[in-house]
């Protein structure tokens, strides 16, 4: 996950994408999350597997099954990788951005 403002292209990379906006105060903000599942299967050299899981358990809270989403895309199934948009938007509030504002 990152946190950005003002840039607003989403060139349909399923590996990384802007899942929410934002406002806090006059700037704008999205959160984009790179889903290091989806690499470690299309691009195994960008994350090794153990690094992946772990990524995948942090972005998720540990709701699924690092293996779920991999064998899933494996077989061409992308749906089990926004598990992890949820969870961020759920749990990624403006209140919590908005020290970000000020750094």
């Amino acid at each position: 996950m990152h946190i950005q403002g003002l840039q607003d292209t989403n060139a349909g990379n399923i590996g990384n994408s802007l899942i929410e906006r934002y406002q806090i105060g006059d700037m704008p903000v999205q959160l984009w999350a790179t889903r290091r599942a989806f690499g470690a299967v299309t691009d195994p050299a960008s994350i090794s597997a153990e690094d992946a899981e772990d990524v995948t358990e942090l972005q998720t809270g540990d709701t699924i099954d690092h293996e779920s989403p991999i064998s899933q895309i494996q077989s061409g199934d992308y749906s089990g990788l926004f598990t992890i948009d949820e969870f961020l938007k759920a749990h990624i509030t403006v209140s919590s951005l908005s020290r970000f504002a000020h750094d």
